[in-house]
């Protein structure tokens, strides 16, 4: 009896702790995108894995908003 008295509160207190440090869609991504940046920067030519990564790519905007999608343009050099 005593553990449950004691498991309570702490479940209580973690649920309540969760709620107020949840971190918004669009900070998760942005911490998602900067692991990976180096990736989508890296690989963009390699023909064998874009796909795989610009499905991840979606995927992820997806979860900030369903209507989002990305473009990727060719950068051009300022001499």
């Amino acid at each position: 009896m005593k553990r449950i008295l004691i498991v309570i509160p702490i479940i209580i207190l973690s649920m309540g702790f969760s709620l107020f440090n949840k971190t918004p869609n669009e900070d998760k991504f942005w911490n998602w995108f900067s692991k990976h940046q180096e990736t989508y920067y890296n690989e963009i030519e390699n023909l064998e894995i874009r796909e795989k990564i610009f499905n991840n790519l979606s995927t992820e905007l997806k979860k900030v908003h369903q209507d989002l999608v990305f473009e990727f343009s060719q950068s051009t050099k300022v001499v």
